[in-house]
């Protein structure tokens, strides 16, 4: 059967344009309160079964050609002895703010004879999730990039500045690279090991690079996902998507990653201009638009972005290889016809 999400996300051309969503499982998803009203979020996280229910929940619901493993970036973490919480979102109990936390990451990895003996449900549920969706749909494998994951180890939570990751940077840069050489190497096995499992296509997402300067994210956040990037593509194909990457995308380009996941800061026809024609893009659908937007303003929104990659210019065909997604993930008030909407209308577009 074929699999157009896979076909184009290995660069073959494919009959339709492939779509899922960043997000795609959770909040908005009526059947995704039911379970959370029994369970919580790491309990969710942790237990294949449940994981496998909720990856599955908009996949029967709305039939995108992506199935994405539900978990959360933090996940990994918890094989280096980091200690997690949700309240509702990720509380770190002892944040990483000095050269001593930072040795007691490295002795947890340095024990461990498996670094992920300890979340060993992570890849039983990518194993039942291949067995469920076998041929019908591309299985999506994820991980946080280093500089995204250290922002909420070194602030302890969510913040809106994450005043104590800017610290670092600024008096303390050696330490900080100390502790996103560690995450890389451990991200890069977490991801190998998703693969073997049965995800046929990893994301990679950097969402706090949105924190930093060009200067910054060229310092403290490409060096490790050109790492990511070149040990996993020839083993997968690898999506990367850093938020308000207009700012980044000439340092994007040497990255040489597959495919690029393009947010709503830019068009994809200017990022196109940047990254060159190779490139995969995927997007970039506004998630506000998509949650508070008419079914009328949705279709031209879709129209416009299909006819970008797959309109025709001066009587040619572009065809370009694009999978449709948001610029970020699915709003928790995004009611749910306007997902419908958003799929048909990608669907009623022939390439």
């Amino acid at each position: 059967m074929e699999k157009p999400l896979f076909q184009v996300a290995k660069g073959e051309k494919a009959r339709s344009v492939p779509i899922w969503l960043m997000r795609q499982a959770g909040r908005y998803l009526p059947e995704y309160q039911a379970v959370r009203a029994k369970y919580g979020f790491l309990e969710v996280c942790q237990n294949p079964e449940l994981a496998v229910e909720v990856s599955l929940q908009p996949w029967k619901r709305f039939g995108f050609d992506g199935v994405i493993l539900f978990s959360d970036i933090l996940i990994p973490t918890l094989a280096m002895g980091v200690e997690l919480d949700f309240n509702p979102g990720p509380l770190i109990q002892k944040p990483l703010r000095s050269a001593k936390d930072i040795r007691a990451l490295e002795g947890s990895l340095t024990q461990a004879k498996n670094v992920f003996e300890s979340i060993p449900y992570v890849f039983q549920a990518l194993e039942l999730l291949k067995k469920e969706i076998s041929d019908s749909a591309t299985l999506i494998g994820f991980c946080g990039a280093p500089f995204t994951v250290a922002c909420y180890l070194i602030e302890g939570k969510h913040s809106q500045d994450f005043s104590h990751v800017k610290k670092m940077m600024k008096e303390s840069p050696i330490l900080l690279h100390i502790l996103l050489d560690k995450l890389c190497g451990l991200f890069i096995e977490y991801l190998k090991s998703q693969v073997k499992s049965g995800a046929e296509v990893v994301q990679v997402f950097d969402t706090w690079a949105s924190l930093l300067s060009t200067e910054e994210y060229a310092e403290f956040a490409y060096p490790y996902e050109k790492r990511l990037v070149d040990e996993l593509k020839p083993l997968a194909p690898v999506i990367l998507f850093v938020k308000e990457s207009s700012k980044f995308l000439n340092e994007i380009k040497k990255m040489e990653a597959p495919i690029v996941s393009i947010d709503q800061s830019i068009s994809l026809e200017d990022a196109r201009t940047v990254l060159g024609k190779e490139v995969i893009l995927q997007g970039n659908l506004d998630p506000e638009l998509l949650a508070s937007g008419t079914k009328s303003d949705i279709r031209r929104a879709v129209q416009a972005i299909l006819t970008q990659t797959q309109g025709q210019v001066q009587g040619r065909a572009r065809g370009q290889k694009h999978i449709f997604n948001l610029g970020h993930g699915v709003l928790p008030h995004t009611p749910l016809e306007n997902v419908s909407t958003l799929v048909e209308e990608v669907r009623g577009f022939h390439v």
